[in-house]
């Protein structure tokens, strides 16, 4: 049986050792993604002494765009950060081409101070549709910005309620 020679992925790399929290805000700017591996490994991402660990996390293309193009095959594209666990800096490369260039049109989904946002009101016990009101005004987001009541709904459950 003929051995097949081992692919070698050549990755692009976007940002080096930059904050989590400015590479996520890169990560949401791109075309929507879903996560398929992440495991914990070695840190290499920071020159750190002490051996700790760092989050890999590989992603591929979820964007209805180019599931409207593709026609049954997956996009090429893909997206693997690295997260040290210690320092909180982030390692961002891509490998791959999207199917087109074009965005898809994907739902409103919560930002982070949304979800903080909700979590501080769930706490005092208001309902979902007076939480979604409230980040009308706090964000000052119009209805076409605004998460639905349902995304609120969902949000609001996975962050948490008071136990009466």
């Amino acid at each position: 049986m003929p051995s097949t020679p081992n692919k070698r992925h050549v990755w692009t790399v976007l940002v080096r050792a930059y904050p989590a929290d400015d590479g996520n805000m890169l990560i949401e700017a791109m075309k929507p993604s879903k996560i398929t591996k992440s495991q914990l490994t070695a840190c290499n991402v920071c020159n750190l002494a002490v051996p700790h660990k760092m989050r890999v996390r590989e992603r591929r293309c979820r964007d209805k765009a180019c599931k409207e193009v593709s026609a049954g095959k997956p996009c090429a594209w893909y997206c693997k950060t690295q997260e040290c666990q210690k320092l909180h800096l982030m390692t961002v490369a891509e490998r791959g081409e999207h199917l087109t260039p074009r965005r898809g049109v994907e739902p409103v989904r919560m930002t982070a101070a949304m979800k903080a946002f909700a979590t501080d009101l769930a706490a005092q016990g208001l309902k979902p549709s007076r939480i979604r009101n409230g980040m009308m005004t706090r964000f000052s987001l119009d209805h076409e910005t605004l998460p639905s009541l349902q995304v609120v709904q969902r949000g609001r459950k996975a962050l948490g309620r008071p136990r009466n």
